[in-house]
Formats: structure tokens, C-alpha cells, sequence
């Protein structure tokens, strides 16, 4: 029996006798360094692909990067950026914090009046736990009803109040458009006078809140989808 840490049995084509090629005992014969030859043959071949293909990656990567040092200066040089806090200007304007006070109270007032309702659910959902087993299934359903219908008009006025066009957010465009209307005049000046192509506000999830126009690639990709509706 042979062991399998590497050990291979092979036959001397001339001699006919068996030879252990391997780590461990070893009958030196042609067959064996024939075969040995031929693995350090594959070793070499293969080192030789890898190293070709390492160098392939490693000169990608090299171009790559030179690519981004090559185009990210081009790119800042041919695009002027600059930034503001739109917030921090906001509040400086004493009429604004006003206004914004006023809107804040009102949010106020909303969410107690919603907390209000929403508290008289939950009271009405004690109250039936308490006294469940001394209703009838009849009764029960009745209170049940009663809860849900409650519940809902508590739904319905957080959506009146808050919701995307409800209440809140109207007296918001109401009461704050005018300052944010001049906050843009005043962007849109500053951006002029600075030849700035671009202006960010770091307190806006939308980023950019000047551009200028000749950027504006919009209409080249509805003509490119087919989309652009041509002049009479």
C-alpha cells in the first residue's frame, strides 16, 4: 500500500521497474526526473502567464488613474463651483425667523390636536378591553366600529395637516416664498457677477440651486429619446 502525501508510483519504460516519485522515498530513475522535468516545465509556464497577466492589471490601473489626474483638474478649470447655506442666510433675515416661528407654532398646534384624537382611540380601546366579556358579540362589533371610525378621522386630519399639500405646507409656501424668492435673486446676482457655473447649498437635499443655462443639456437628450416637440 502507498501512501498519498504526494507520492506517485510510476514504471521505468526501459527497465519496467516500479519508481516512487514524491516527497518521500524515492527510487531515482529517468521516468521520475522525465516526469519532474516536465511539472517544473508547467511551474515556470504558468508564473510566466501570471506575471503577464499582473502586469496587464497593474498598467490598467496606472492609465486609469492618470486618466482621473488628467480630467478632474480639465473639469475644474472649465467648470466654476461655488457654495452657500441657504439656511444660515435665511435666518439672518429677521422677518424669515418670524414668519418661521409663526409656522412652527401652527405644527404645534396641529400635532396636538391630532395627539388629541389619537388619545381618545387609544382610551376606547382600553375601555372595550375592560369591559369585553360584558358585551355581547353584537355589542362588541358595535364598539369595534365605533374605534375604527375614529380612528380614521384621526388619520384623515394628520393628512389634512401634514400631509404632502395639506395645510402646514401651504402656509409654508404662503408665509416663506417671498424670502426664498429673494434668496434666489440674490444667488442668481452673486453668480452672475462671480461667473460661477454652478452654486451649491449645503443645507438643500436638492444641491444645486444655481446652474447656469448654457449647461443645460436637456433638451439635447429629449431630441436624442425622440421627444423633443419641433416649432411650427
Amino acid at each position: 500500500m502507498f501512501r498519498k502525501s504526494g507520492i506517485r508510483k510510476s514504471v521505468d519504460q526501459k527497465s519496467g521497474n516500479a519508481a516512487f516519485c514524491g516527497t518521500g522515498q524515492e527510487i531515482p530513475s529517468p521516468a521520475c526526473q522525465a516526469e519532474r522535468m516536465a511539472a517544473q516545465a508547467q511551474n515556470s509556464k504558468l508564473k510566466t502567464q501570471n506575471s503577464k497577466l499582473l502586469n496587464t492589471f497593474l498598467k490598467r490601473v496606472i492609465r486609469a488613474v492618470l486618466a482621473l489626474f488628467i480630467i478632474i483638474p480639465n473639469f475644474a478649470l472649465s467648470q466654476k463651483l461655488g457654495h452657500i447655506d441657504s439656511e444660515y442666510v435665511l435666518n439672518k433675515m429677521p422677518e424669515y425667523a418670524e414668519k418661521k416661528g409663526e409656522i412652527d407654532q401652527l405644527a404645534k398646534d396641529y400635532q396636538k390636536e391630532v395627539q388629541g384624537m389619537l388619545s381618545e382611540v387609544e382610551a376606547m380601546r382600553a375601555d372595550l378591553r375592560a369591559k369585553e366579556v360584558l358585551y355581547t358579540a353584537e355589542m362588541k362589533k358595535e364598539r369595534e366600529v365605533e374605534i375604527e371610525k375614529k380612528a380614521q378621522e384621526a388619520l384623515e386630519k394628520q393628512t389634512k395637516f401634514f400631509g404632502f399639500d395639506g395645510l402646514l405646507f401651504k402656509k409654508q409656501e404662503e408665509l416663506l416664498k417671498p424670502f426664498l424668492q429673494k434668496l434666489w435673486e440674490a444667488v442668481e446676482s452673486v453668480a452672475r457677477q462671480k461667473k460661477l457655473d454652478y452654486i451649491l447649498d449645503k443645507a438643500s437635499d436638492v444641491g444645486i440651486i444655481y446652474s447656469n443655462p448654457v449647461h443645460d443639456y436637456t433638451e439635447y437628450v429629449l431630441e436624442e429619446l425622440g421627444l423633443l416637440e419641433k416649432e411650427n
